[in-house]
């Protein structure tokens, strides 16, 4: 079928989303974080913690590149741990570390990279790594890169924290 390219015309998308209220995506979203659980309390293939630990890293690296196109300024809003599901009553996945590398050697490779490779952090190791970021894009300023005896990985406007166990 031949186009008749005088009739086209760009599509406007300012009312695509308007059926998207705020109860509605209450609604989806309460119904998608329960079936989500019955998937992985009946082991749906394609549905274990590991697999939505790799969607959840996989989604924030294609927002930041879906909402920043053709900006000079990397977007690192979508950047962010992803859900441990411990929300929905699951436990935190814990594996050995042979299992942990292999998850993160499949992420690296998802993503695009080839090799993985790992050393033990002590206190020598520390002192290679850096202890600035590099000034983003925009001029904000660079922040220390600090190891703390804290549960958790956090920042503030002056820092970004790596907890020891890591």
């Amino acid at each position: 079928a031949e186009i008749d390219w005088n009739l086209m015309k760009p599509y406007d998308m300012r009312n695509s989303d308007k059926w998207a209220t705020p109860e509605l995506l209450a609604k989806y979203y309460a119904a998608q974080l329960k079936h989500t659980k019955e998937c992985i309390l009946n082991k749906t293939p394609g549905s274990s913690l590991k697999d939505y630990a790799l969607f959840g890293g996989i989604k924030g690296s294609m927002m930041q590149n879906v909402t920043k196109v053709g900006t000079p300024e990397p977007n690192l809003e979508y950047l962010y741990p992803t859900d441990t599901l411990t929300s929905l009553g699951l436990s935190r996945y814990e594996g050995t570390p042979e299992e942990n590398l292999k998850m993160c050697a499949a992420a690296i490779h998802l993503l695009g990279g080839r090799d993985i490779s790992v050393v033990e952090v002590d206190d020598n190791v520390k002192k290679v790594l850096y202890s600035h970021s590099a000034m983003l894009m925009g001029g904000k300023p660079s922040r220390a890169i600090v190891w703390e005896d804290v549960d958790n990985a956090y920042e503030t406007p002056e820092k970004m924290v790596i907890p020891n166990k890591c």
